[in-house]
């Protein structure tokens, strides 16, 4: 009986955490496509840095510098926010983008990080709110 107790109190606090989060990057989400413009960009060039992977080897990871024409007809350089680990000059990629004073954000949209994820996080909020209700009222779950 305790044992149900404190799993449904641990699955509600889980599942309202869950929910949390979800929300939250669904809001980021739709507040970047609000607010940003979509467009094609060219990689000119990358910055490298150095990181390490989950064995704790060095690795290099490469930052994407796109060129574009804004909404205005202004040729832009700008560093994405993202490291990858290969190079491809010249690659033609869509990109979302927003001016953020001076600066010019870009986003590289990506659907499992921009939707499934956020939704794949609301789905296991709901699950511990269920389930962890279910435990706490008694209700059998077999």
């Amino acid at each position: 009986m305790n044992e149900d107790i404190i799993g449904g109190i641990l699955l509600l606090l889980f599942g309202v955490l869950s929910l949390i989060a979800g929300v939250v990057l669904l809001r980021r989400h739709l507040k970047l496509l609000m607010r940003a413009k979509r467009g094609s960009a060219t990689v000119v060039d990358y910055e490298d840095s150095w990181g390490h992977d989950y064995d704790g080897n060095r690795v290099r990871y490469y930052t994407r510098v796109v060129q574009f024409t804004n909404k205005n007809g202004e040729l832009v350089t700008a560093r994405e926010n993202v490291s990858r680990l290969n190079k491809q000059l010249h690659q033609r990629v869509k990109v979302l983008y927003y001016k953020d004073g001076d600066q010019h954000i870009i986003h590289q949209p990506s659907l499992w990080s921009d939707v499934l994820f956020p939704v794949l996080i609301l789905f296991a909020g709901i699950f511990g709110l269920v389930t962890g209700g279910a435990l706490l009222l008694g209700i059998p779950l077999d």
